[in-house]
């Protein structure tokens, strides 16, 4: 559920940049001219998307690694759990942790897998 919630805050995000950046038709249609050669519209459109895909490929690679980075601190605190633990008796927050540590590393397991598409 959570995972729809976040792609579908990325997607409008993702809507609302392209809206914005993209000049629609109601905008006036601008040409620069550098030199001899002009640049028109279509090929602003080009380099504005290849600007956006650089920035939304930053994007998800810095939460690949915020998301490793809280793996990595989630793992140091299961650690210290067990560790001030009963070696009979283990807490329910163990539990607790340990599921939510394996769903981060799924998550990541997966976004490797795929890319940063």
């Amino acid at each position: 559920m959570i995972r729809l919630v976040s792609l579908a805050l990325r997607t409008g995000a993702l809507s609302v940049l392209l809206f914005w950046f993209i000049p629609g038709q109601s905008r006036s249609q601008k040409v620069l001219t550098f030199g001899s050669s002009t640049l028109n519209r279509e090929s602003l459109r080009v380099d504005q998307k290849a600007k956006l895909k650089t920035k939304r490929l930053q994007q998800a690679f810095q939460q690949f690694k915020d998301d490793a980075q809280r793996l990595f601190v989630g793992s140091r605190e299961l650690k210290e759990r067990i560790q001030k633990s009963n070696p009979h008796i283990y807490s329910i927050g163990i539990v607790k942790k340990a599921r939510e540590l394996e769903k981060l590393a799924k998550k990541i397991k997966n976004r490797a897998k795929r890319g940063f598409d």
